[in-house]
């Protein structure tokens, strides 16, 4: 009799499942970004991704058999992840384990000197090691993520980087250097030097750079264009690109898809001066690009920069704009010379967005008639709250060309009224009172009931009824602030979205004054912390 075990397994099908398995523990919180260091977690990995290789390791532990399977499989070894001492000796297995043909993606995650602990992580004093061990392969490089510190890691990976020769499989560069100087001495003495040229300038494959406190020598940096995603973070504006490099970049880069600046962009003097009714041919246009995330950044110099943009096929917008007045952006987006395709966006993300200006913000809303994704967290909108959650009541007149074919006697049945965004699939109002979601639940259920029931299809009528999300930690829901709201969840009528690790803190230390005046239950999201004294470096 053949065994029906898991040993009877064919080898193909149980080097599927060791793949699978190890692929999966490196998701990222957003699958959809190649990197997997975030600007906005205090230092952290994205959620959701380990440096460890448990899976690997485990499977290779279970038998000889699944042992001799997993040692020949060359692509369960090819990612050395560096956070602590003991992956170090660990690379050094898998490095043996790895065909020459294999790329190899790297992770060096370090910490700063007072946070560092011997034996836990990693700073200094390992560094060099590190670097000694994996320069001899960056021939064969396919991602490389680096995160320091203290400025004397950043020294160490300066040279590194600087004398290591190309990297012509290198697809995925994110370095990330953020410290607190604590004095304006030792902030000089760690940026007065020149940014240098890293990898002879030979990155042939490059596709996605992430620059986060650090900066390069912008007009000597060929590999920053033919890109298909860019962030940059955390730059003061003096070591900014200035504006002919950010054009040739944005220019040049024509597959770019994905453009994320937090507390970055072109430098401010640097950028031209456009009037708000300045034509296409004065502006960067970017045919390709999908995503645009803005975050942290400065009023004015937002306004000026996008001003310079034309981007006609922007998919997603994201905003993370606290703290600061910016109605005169808004206002520029929402308005008919626009940078920005605001009626055929498919997702708008406003986790933060002060606003003085109510109508600025309510026309905004009013203008992404195709959307199909809202995310907006009523809790960091400023005073806008009523008046945006008016909006979201509001309708507009249709005609049904079917009606009116056939003759229709009845106006009503010709011309409709239906709400604003009839297209939306998917709302997260977070920090919205129970009682106002329940009202605009029935709202948008009344136009369903209307669509269905209709003699005339019309197509341009409400068919569903978009997915209501608020956002909750499934191991310590905050249930029991909102009776109306627990009761819409308890029947179906909104979604509970489990928040991932890295929001359990916030979620957690939410208290009365950070929720509603009506009592809301839904989590705010926690935005970026910007009370770091530390400042962003001036060179790699």
């Amino acid at each position: 009799m053949l065994s029906s075990g898991i040993h009877a397994l064919p080898v193909e099908l149980l080097s599927s499942i060791f793949v699978l398995g190890s692929e999966a523990q490196y998701a990222t919180h957003n699958k959809d970004s190649p990197f997997l260091l975030r600007p906005d977690e205090d230092f952290s990995l994205r959620s959701g991704c380990t440096a460890s290789a448990d899976f690997q390791l485990l499977v290779s532990h279970v038998c000889r058999h699944w042992r001799q399977v997993a040692l020949r499989m060359s692509c369960l070894w090819t990612r050395l992840h560096f956070r602590e001492p003991t992956h170090i000796l660990r690379a050094e297995e898998f490095l043996q384990r790895v065909s020459p043909n294999h790329s190899l993606d790297i992770l060096v995650d370090t910490v700063s000197p007072e946070e560092h602990i011997p034996g836990i992580n990693l700073c200094r004093e390992e560094m060099n090691t590190i670097f000694t061990l994996i320069t001899p392969h960056v021939a064969r490089w396919r991602s490389f993520h680096l995160k320091v510190r203290a400025n004397e890691c950043k020294l160490i990976a300066r040279k590194a980087l600087s004398t290591c020769g190309p990297a012509p499989r290198l697809e995925t560069l994110q370095l990330y250097h953020f410290e607190d100087y604590r004095t304006a001495h030792n902030l000089y003495i760690a940026t007065y030097r020149d940014p240098v040229v890293i990898f002879n300038n030979v990155l042939p494959s490059l596709k996605n750079v992430s620059l986060i406190g650090v900066n390069l020598p912008w007009a000597h940096a060929p590999y920053l264009k033919q890109l298909d995603a860019l962030e940059l973070a955390l730059h003061p504006d003096n070591i900014r690109p200035p504006f002919d490099a950010w054009d040739a970049m944005l220019r040049g880069s024509g597959r770019l898809r994905r453009l994320l600046l937090h507390y970055s962009g072109p430098r401010a003097a640097s950028v031209p001066s456009v009037s708000a009714d300045g034509g296409p041919q004065k502006r960067i246009c970017v045919p390709t690009l999908e995503e645009l995330s803005l975050t942290d950044l400065d009023p004015e110099h937002l306004t000026t920069m996008l001003r310079t943009l034309e981007l006609p096929h922007l998919a997603t917008l994201s905003m993370d704009l606290p703290e600061q007045d910016f109605t005169a952006a808004v206002r520029l987006i929402a308005s008919p010379l626009s940078p920005l395709p605001l009626a055929a966006l498919h997702t708008l993300r406003i986790s933060a967005l002060e606003c003085t200006q109510a109508d600025a913000l309510a026309a905004l809303i009013r203008g992404v008639v195709g959307l199909r994704v809202l995310e907006l967290d009523f809790s960091r909108i400023g005073g806008a709250k009523e008046a945006i959650c008016e909006v979201f009541f509001e309708t507009v007149v249709v005609r049904d060309d079917a009606a009116e074919a056939n003759g229709s006697e009845n106006e009503a049945m010709a011309a409709r009224r239906i709400p604003v965004l009839r297209q939306l699939e998917e709302a997260r109002l977070l920090g919205l009172q129970g009682a106002k979601l329940r009202e605009l639940i029935a709202f948008r259920s009344g136009f369903v009931s209307a669509s269905a029931s209709c003699r005339y299809a019309m197509e341009t009528a409400l068919a569903t009824l978009p997915r209501f999300l608020v956002r909750w930690n499934a191991s310590r829901p905050r249930r029991g602030r909102d009776a109306v709201l627990d009761e819409l969840v308890a029947n179906g009528k909104v979604c509970v979205v489990d928040v991932d690790g890295d929001d359990e803190e916030d979620e957690e230390d939410i208290d009365d004054e950070s929720v509603d005046d009506d009592g809301d239950s839904g989590s705010a999201h926690a935005g970026p912390d910007t009370s770091d004294s530390g400042s962003a470096d001036s060179d790699d």
